[in-house]
């Protein structure tokens, strides 16, 4: 199953990157995250992996994160893959006229099991989840004070 979602946020690229980027912000936007840990090599590069754990109702279902391919600003293409799953996310990051910025994702599943059923017979239901999730972030990034460029010029 494939598909596209996109969300525009009201902070420069740079600033949604930032965010983005980092480990520490998961659990801020990811409500549901009950650990994140970088297994190999650093954390968002190329080829690294991490462990990450969701509650799910009454359990827990646990993904490795895989950077396929970086090439920021622009995008980051990143792999989750668990027990029945296999996903894989295209991030595209364009800045808009007005400095803010379109987050477009092309999002590929490949499913076994229950999961397959799922994709067949409620794929809104994956289609949604992204929205929240990209909807979430939005709010948690846009609620962080905007922040000046920084530049070597600007810190002299």
């Amino acid at each position: 199953m494939k598909y596209r979602e996109s969300i525009i946020i009201a902070l420069p690229r740079f600033q949604v990157l930032e965010l983005l980027d980092s480990i520490d912000h998961l659990p801020k936007w990811q409500p549901d995250l009950i650990h994140a840990h970088p297994v190999d090599g650093p954390y968002r590069q190329p080829g690294s992996t991490c462990e990450l754990r969701y509650k799910m109702g009454n359990g827990e279902m646990m993904m490795t994160e895989t950077i396929v391919e970086r090439k920021l600003p622009e995008s980051i293409t990143v792999q989750y893959q668990s027990k029945e799953v296999w996903n894989q996310l295209q991030s595209q990051f364009t800045e808009t006229d007005s400095g803010d910025t379109l987050w477009t994702l092309d999002c590929e599943f490949r499913c076994t099991g229950f999961m397959k059923l799922m994709t067949w017979f409620m794929p809104r239901s994956f289609k949604r989840e992204t929205q929240n999730t990209l909807a979430a972030f939005k709010q948690f990034a846009e609620s962080v004070e905007r922040q000046a460029p920084t530049t070597p010029e600007a810190e002299e």
